[in-house]
């Protein structure tokens, strides 16, 4: 709705402002914003009351959402509902686990380094599972910026 000269412009609410972060989101991803700019630019919408202040942000963007390349329009709409990166490490964890009671199997056996086995067993485990926790922390540090 154009605004008259005499007339005071209409406020938004967090839908506008979900949405501007969203298109904003597509833009770095389709690699027009870095990092930095993204949060610049974010805080200028989170800060914005009338539209025109949020178009401020969008000053030097193409305004077309199909020119979002790498990104298709319904993802772009939709961020939340993008597909999970495949994480062997999380299926290694889990085999793992299952798989540790057959370290039981040397001992019962009479080997007599069963110890040295479970020491490898352990250490792997471990690097393992710090692996997937590094990535966990990462995967949440990118949402976040979403």
């Amino acid at each position: 709705m154009p605004v008259t000269p005499g007339q005071p412009e209409q406020l938004i609410g967090d839908e506008e402002r979900d949405n501007a972060i969203d298109a904003l989101r597509a833009h770095m991803v389709a690699g027009r914003l870095s990092l930095d700019e993204l949060n610049d630019r974010v805080a200028i919408v989170l800060l914005a009351r009338t539209q025109s202040a949020i178009d401020a942000a969008f000053v030097d963007l193409p305004s077309d959402p199909d020119a979002i390349g790498g990104v298709s329009v319904w993802q772009a709409q939709h961020p939340d509902r993008r597909p999970m990166p495949t994480r062997p490490l999380r299926i290694a964890q889990r085999w793992m686990i299952i798989l540790t009671p057959l370290l039981l199997l040397p001992l019962f056996l009479g080997w007599p380094l069963w110890w040295l086995l479970c020491v490898i067993w352990v250490a792997v485990f471990l690097v393992v599972n710090r692996s997937e926790r590094a990535t966990e922390k990462r995967q949440t540090q990118r949402e976040l910026l979403r």
